[in-house]
């Protein structure tokens, strides 16, 4: 196969000037896993879509190669005091949502540790079908970057799964690397910093 690895990189936080001193920042109080609505999973889906982190019980020969990588990385973060997790490819097709989902899933298993996943595939979102839950299920991205919601905690929710967030996109969203480098953009993850437990890791 011609296909390259996905590769899981580290993004640093915005300077204080553009992001946690910002006043477009939504203020509020801490946001964390179990406080969240529930809309859940499908068990059946996520196996169809290879999500393996998540059964303990049936050993799939890539856990473990998570499990490592999922330690390098949180212990890179940690050493570096980053929260933040990007994982990206250059052409489509290679892999980056299934590492999203599997390395997110992973990080959440650590005792103490939360996760929220982000879907930042704003033109094709594809992370609320793959745990089985329907658009009508979702109120994400699209209403936070069109001001429809103002309060990002009003869109995190939980799939069921112990200390693990999801905030996600339906409704492909137009122009959309320039709607992530836009103001609203950057007050996104300033606001999901500020809120979010200081364990809780974004990716």
């Amino acid at each position: 196969s011609n296909k390259t690895t996905p590769k899981a990189r580290k993004v640093m936080p915005p300077r204080p000037s553009q992001a946690d001193d910002s006043p477009l920042i939504q203020r509020g109080p801490l946001i964390t896993v179990d406080q969240l609505a529930t809309v859940q999973a499908d068990p059946d889906v996520l196996k169809k879509n290879k999500i393996v982190t998540l059964d303990s019980a049936n050993k799939h020969p890539v856990q473990n190669a998570y499990r490592m990588l999922r330690t390098r990385l949180m212990q890179n973060m940690r050493t570096n005091s980053c929260r933040i997790l990007g994982v990206s490819s250059i052409r489509e097709n290679e892999g980056k949502t299934f590492t999203a989902i599997n390395l997110a899933i992973g990080i959440a298993a650590e005792i103490g540790q939360e996760a929220i996943l982000v879907d930042l595939d704003l033109r094709k979102p594809s992370i609320h079908r793959c745990f089985g839950i329907e658009s009508e299920q979702v109120a994400g991205l699209k209403e936070y970057f069109e001001n429809e919601e103002s309060d990002v905690a009003r869109l995190l929710v939980c799939p069921g799964i112990d200390q693990l967030g999801l905030l996600l996109s339906a409704d492909p969203l137009a122009r959309s690397s320039d709607v992530l480098a836009s103001d609203r953009g950057r007050q996104l993850f300033a606001e999901l910093r500020a809120r979010l437990s200081e364990r809780t890791v974004i990716v």
